[in-house]
């Protein structure tokens, strides 16, 4: 960190804490890239700032941090009061300068409930003096997170806000309400993929000049915000048959990026809702189509739907033997480190699945939330507690903290090992099945095919006939 010099005190402690606070928000933000690697964004550009992004809330406490690095602007969050009442939920508050919120579940007592409202009006002031001064700000209008495979009903709180902005003194000249919607692959799971879908934005004060800035204007400005952004959520009659819907999106257009499977994915919801409707009978006969294809896939150890490199090996598509020989190599240089890692790190990775999973009680929309605290605690801790024992087993206190440092350096040498070690047993797999059981792999490969088509038919896609 570099400081200028000054002779005001209070400016060396506001320096200081912001850059702290800094160092902490990246920390955060690091962590959550590891835990997913690729996260993507499609859609239209945002607008200019002043701006306020809108989201689903499908993975508890990592859905601001993953809507902050896949805009890639600095966003002020809404976060619950709770978040704020102890002095780690506050630093951690402050790093993203969130803004905390009353909520009337969060009251103790009834004579909390007026304490929260002058809390609550407190926090409209504070979102106010943000967009005026032309920052961005981020908040979940569902109100909690959430397994449910859709949009929950929207709370009014982002049309208030944004209303009320423009008759604000400091009202800023332009606003808008930008929806995403955050898709994960599979979000309890370690190294799984995200993806942000931007919709297009509203202007609020062209809305306002309509409309108005009264109830009726709030009730209709939020209805135009669930329009946006039901557009941009998977919807389905379960949460197995929205994971069912992403994987045979995934699956049926390999290659393309995890924003395109995205989009895929949301058109298959609704062609497939359309079938359902039209054609019941084609639409059972979709749903047993894919379930076989995937059935049979997940029989012979390769139904990947992170990683598409078994598909390819497969499917013996151009450059796939040489790209599989390129990254056993790779795998096979990592092993040293790798093995390292893991002797250093298995412990603590164990440990820290299983207490996210105890936590979560089978709510796998806060499982990521748990790994994520819990690794960051309980990893160090590992660490610590592995170069005391080197020097409680004789060794000296260089020594150990040598065999410390060297189990954190190679923890992520050991994920990227062990990532890459599953992706290459599915994909020799696939060879193997080429090599030796051509039937099954060329029946696989056909199964595909034709699924890939009858989706395509599903979609009205060029060159399928309805």
């Amino acid at each position: 960190m570099r400081y200028t010099t000054t002779d005001s005190t209070g400016g060396f402690g506001q320096r200081l804490t912001e850059g702290a606070l800094g160092l902490l928000r990246a920390l955060l933000l690091r962590l959550v890239r590891l835990y997913h690697p690729v996260i993507a964004r499609a859609g239209p550009a945002l607008p200019t700032s002043p701006c306020i992004v809108v989201a689903n809330h499908p993975s508890g406490l990592m859905d601001p941090l993953v809507l902050q690095l896949a805009i890639g602007r600095r966003l002020a969050f809404l976060g619950k009061a709770p978040l704020f009442a102890n002095p780690v939920g506050r630093l951690a508050m402050a790093a993203f300068s969130a803004i905390p919120v009353a909520r009337r579940q969060d009251a103790r007592a009834p004579e909390d409930e007026e304490a929260a409202a002058a809390r609550n009006a407190a926090t409209f002031e504070a979102c106010r003096h943000l967009l005026g001064r032309g920052g961005d700000l981020a908040l979940f209008p569902e109100g909690v997170s959430h397994d449910h495979p859709g949009l929950r009903t929207l709370r009014t709180g982002a049309a208030r806000i944004a209303l009320s902005a423009l008759e604000s003194p400091s009202a800023p000249a332009t606003l808008s309400i930008c929806p995403v919607g955050l898709l994960y692959r599979s979000k309890g799971t370690f190294r799984s993929q995200v993806s942000a879908l931007v919709g297009e934005a509203i202007d609020v004060r062209a809305f306002a000049t309509a409309n108005g800035h009264g109830p009726e204007a709030v009730r209709a400005l939020t209805d135009a915000l669930t329009l946006e952004l039901g557009r941009l959520v998977l919807h389905a009659e379960s949460a197995a048959m929205a994971d069912g819907l992403r994987l045979v999106a995934a699956l049926t257009s390999p290659g393309a990026d995890v924003g395109a499977v995205h989009q895929r994915a949301l058109q298959l919801a609704a062609a497939f809702a359309e079938l359902q409707r039209d054609d019941p009978e084609r639409a059972a006969a979709l749903v047993e189509q894919a379930q076989a294809f995937l059935q049979m896939a997940d029989e012979l150890g390769l139904l990947a739907s992170e990683d598409e490199r078994a598909a390819l090996v497969l499917e013996g598509s151009a450059g796939s033997a040489r790209r599989f020989a390129r990254a056993t190599a790779s795998l096979l240089l990592l092993a040293p480190f790798g093995l390292c890692g893991v002797v250093g790190n298995w412990l603590q990775w164990r440990l820290v699945g299983w207490l996210a999973r105890r936590l979560a009680g089978g709510e796998q929309d806060v499982v990521a939330t748990y790994k994520l605290i819990g690794g960051l605690l309980l990893f160090p801790a590992g660490w610590l507690a592995l170069g005391t024992l080197s020097v409680w087993l004789g060794a000296s206190v260089g020594a150990g903290a040598a065999v410390a440092l060297v189990a954190a350096l190679t923890a992520p040498l050991a994920l990227r090992f062990a990532e890459r070690l599953d992706v290459r047993r599915r994909a020799m797999r696939a060879g193997w099945l080429r090599l030796y059981r051509a039937d099954l792999a060329f029946g696989l490969a056909a199964r595909r095919r034709e699924l890939a088509l009858a989706v395509q038919t599903a979609l009205g896609e060029p060159g399928t006939t309805a």
